[in-house]
């Protein structure tokens, strides 16, 4: 008779076993595709909500990224040309995307943990040069509120005294103006600093005048601006705003028609990139400014 030295009783609820092995099963035959498609392994934060999405999806805000192309070849933009500016870069997740389609990618990161990520997954991208610091209106240094659960969603703007505080360096993108060529996008994610990052590449802008695509969350449209002060700024510089088509409004039944169109046929959506006069009061992942020139 065998020696027992140790033992423990494991339990586990069988539907709970069932589903986990069944998305683990999944992810990793989704897995190679990813990689072959990326090009490149990435590292992510496990846990992290950009991590997990890259998992799930091969990419972080992939419809995003496929509408910001969609437009730039609408607008008969040859990115191959030109350069792109990533600043938020975060692990490099858009900067990666970017680099298979233009010249250059110029990309920033300021928190020194993610940083890191960043170098990571692109030292062997040739054309993605990157920046241990954020873009703001001044060359200064700030304390970042860090989110373990989603990392982008750090802030120095939202402040949360629970969270990890980092302090990370600051500089104006106008440094950067004798230094750049033929440049066509800014990508910013900064959490609530779009207004100071834009007004620190006022120089730049209004020579390159770039696209620029951004995110505004609803506590931004102040009453002391027209819509946000981010939007103001750029309006003032001559820029028009557009957005997803947020104006169809679908009644109930109707949905619950959709709702069994898509599991007979699958989903399908159009989504319409239009202009805006005026955003109203919400929350946007993405706008995209476009200068007058384009029209």
């Amino acid at each position: 008779m065998k020696k027992i030295i140790s033992s423990r009783i494991y339990k586990e609820n069988f539907f709970n076993r069932l589903i986990d092995r069944t998305i683990t099963r999944k992810l990793i035959k989704r897995s190679s595709s990813y990689n072959l498609n990326r090009k490149n392994p990435i590292v992510i934060f496990a846990n992290d909500e950009i991590g997990i999405n890259i998992n799930t999806y091969g990419s972080y805000e992939k419809d995003e990224i496929h509408d910001l192309f969609a437009l730039l070849k609408n607008l008969n933009i040859k990115t191959k040309n030109f350069t792109a500016i990533d600043i938020g870069a975060n692990i490099g997740n858009h900067s990666i995307e970017f680099s298979k389609y233009f010249k250059k990618v110029i990309s920033f990161e300021p928190n020194p943990k993610v940083f890191n990520l960043l170098k990571l997954n692109t030292e062997n991208i040739n054309n993605v040069e990157i920046y241990n610091y954020g873009c703001g209106a001044v060359d200064t240094n700030q304390i970042l509120f860090e989110s373990y659960d989603n990392i982008g969603s750090s802030s120095t703007k939202y402040k949360d005294h629970k969270k990890n505080q980092i302090s990370i360096r600051i500089k104006p993108l106008d440094i950067f103006f004798g230094q750049l060529k033929d440049l066509k996008l800014i990508k910013i994610d900064v959490e609530g600093m779009e207004f100071e990052t834009i007004k620190g590449a006022k120089k730049i802008i209004d020579y390159f005048k770039p696209v620029i695509c951004f995110e505004q969350h609803k506590e931004e449209f102040l009453e002391n601006s027209n819509e946000t002060k981010s939007i103001d700024l750029l309006r003032n510089q001559g820029y028009k705003i557009f957005a997803l088509n947020k104006n169809k409004r679908i009644n109930f039944f109707y949905r619950i028609f959709y709702t069994f169109k898509e599991i007979l046929f699958g989903i399908v959506e159009n989504r319409e990139i239009i202009e805006y006069k005026k955003l109203s009061k919400d929350t946007y992942g993405t706008i995209f400014a476009l200068h007058e020139s384009f029209f």
